[in-house]
């Protein structure tokens, strides 16, 4: 899961890999990613 975005000339990132193979589940959820990229931003 990745979240890129630009805000006041800057570009932020995030990027969410799971453990292991791609059955694995990912650490954070979209809404948790949400809450990062608000409190970022």
């Amino acid at each position: 899961m990745k979240a890129i975005w630009s805000s006041d000339n800057f570009s932020y990132c995030i990027l969410v890999r799971g453990q292991g193979d791609l059955r694995d589940t990912y650490g954070l959820g979209s809404d948790d990613i949400a809450s990062l990229v608000d409190a970022i931003a």
